[in-house]
């Protein structure tokens, strides 16, 4: 019995430790900073900007439909950074109060995730079929900035 809450007691520490410095890691990025490869704010706002023009030109829009990718475009703009706690923050903790904090953070990336997901599917939808394939052949904004060329396995 003791055997058994000396490794429950273990696992459990060590998920604490690796959550710990797991949100250290995610909150300092690879480089120091939340932007990949040395990008600002400004120069990502840049490409994004350019993704877009690139798309809307692909997709050749009638007039009917401007009012749609308006809404689309004013929808799929970036939010500001979730504000992360710093590593003082989450040592300052206890296990619980770290866990809630993590799902909190996880609730608001979700929420965002899903207005995003809904955005897409409304513009999708006022599509042609022809542009609806244009749409589904384009390369994703902000795709290379993820995984950095490591698969995702399903």
């Amino acid at each position: 019995m003791k055997s058994i809450r000396f490794s429950m007691a273990s696992v459990a520490l060590a998920l604490t430790w690796g959550m710990t410095l797991a949100a250290h890691a995610h909150a300092h990025g690879p480089k120091g900073g939340d932007f990949a490869h040395g990008q600002t704010p400004e120069m990502r706002q840049q490409h994004a900007m350019q993704q877009q023009a690139t798309l809307k030109a692909a997709l050749q829009l009638t007039p009917e439909q401007e009012p749609a990718w308006e809404r689309f475009v004013q929808q799929m703009k970036p939010l500001s950074p979730v504000a992360r706690p710093n590593a003082a923050e989450l040592h300052a903790m206890t296990t619980p109060q770290r866990l809630e904090k993590m799902k909190a953070l996880r609730a608001e990336r979700d929420a965002h995730i899903n207005q995003r997901m809904q955005s897409i599917h409304t513009f999708y939808n006022a599509l042609t079929p022809a542009q609806q394939k244009v749409f589904d052949a384009h390369k994703p904004m902000h795709a290379h900035q993820r995984h950095h060329g490591r698969r995702m396995h399903g």
